[in-house]
């Protein structure tokens, strides 16, 4: 094989592993400009995701929390790619803490269906803590005072918000700043998720990322395209996969080991 052939199959690796996926991406990952958020009763959710989420929103519920009901999206019914179908919305024992159950499909392949959780608290000084167990790898630019961690493998709801109570203990402390009161009633919630939908994105916007389209919702850009198959795609997501596992095992170690949520870092 001689020099040109070479780099005619180089240019033909390249454009089966990186160029199509790029243009595919961001021909592909829209996100409507206003989320599409309606309350819908757990019996009208499509089943396996009614049947997941109940049973991870019954724990919450025997472990003290306060259900405040369902709603269908924030993607759209219609959408064609998989995502979050239905959310469940509950307010924590120390009534500080916001929870979500997320019921996904992922429609790549056979469908595939998951009910995720994830605890978010919120701080007087703008500052935030989310835990959850997202096998999602970062990919928005977070602002500085929002810290996220991921437990993937820790599926005992009632475990992760343990963590996340320590977690919002220790950067509580390290900004001095308290908790600031979560939404009350479904309502809220939905239309704090309506207020901070568009901001997050714009976020990204300004960060290169995402761009509006005429018609108002949020795409690609070529560089978030690039960025995204650079973070997401293989072998990259099976390293920076194995990377997250073992960081969030090491700080579950860590946070366990300690007294409890008041106990010094």
């Amino acid at each position: 094989m001689d020099a040109s052939q070479v780099l005619v199959f180089a240019a033909v690796l390249v454009g089966v592993f990186y160029v199509i996926p790029v243009v595919q991406l961001r021909a592909q990952l829209r996100s409507p400009g206003t989320p599409h958020l309606a309350p819908i009763a757990a019996q009208q959710i499509a089943q396996p995701l009614g049947t997941l989420m109940g049973r991870v929103a019954d724990t919450l519920v025997n472990a003290g929390f306060t259900l405040l009901g369902y709603a269908e999206g924030p993607m759209a019914p219609t959408a064609r790619t998989g995502g979050v179908r239905y959310i469940a919305m509950l307010l924590a024992p120390d009534r500080c803490t916001a929870a979500m159950v997320q019921g996904l499909e992922r429609s790549a392949g056979d469908p595939t269906f998951d009910a995720q959780v994830e605890f978010t608290t919120r701080f007087e000084n703008g500052g935030e803590v989310d835990t959850n167990t997202s096998t999602m790898l970062g990919y928005f630019i977070r602002p500085r005072l929002k810290a996220v961690f991921s437990f993937p493998d820790e599926r005992n709801p009632t475990a992760l918000y343990d963590l996340h109570r320590r977690l919002v203990d220790r950067h509580g402390r390290g900004w001095r700043s308290s908790p600031s009161d979560p939404c009350g009633t479904l309502g809220e919630g939905l239309e704090r998720i309506r207020k901070l939908w568009p901001e997050e994105y714009e976020r990204q916007v300004a960060a290169g990322i995402f761009l509006r389209a005429q018609d108002g919702a949020f795409r690609l850009t070529w560089y978030g395209a690039l960025r995204g198959v650079a973070l997401l795609g293989s072998p990259s997501r099976q390293i920076r996969a194995a990377l997250l596992r073992r960081r969030a095992a090491k700080l579950a170690a860590e946070l366990r080991a300690l007294a409890g949520p008041g106990a010094n870092s």
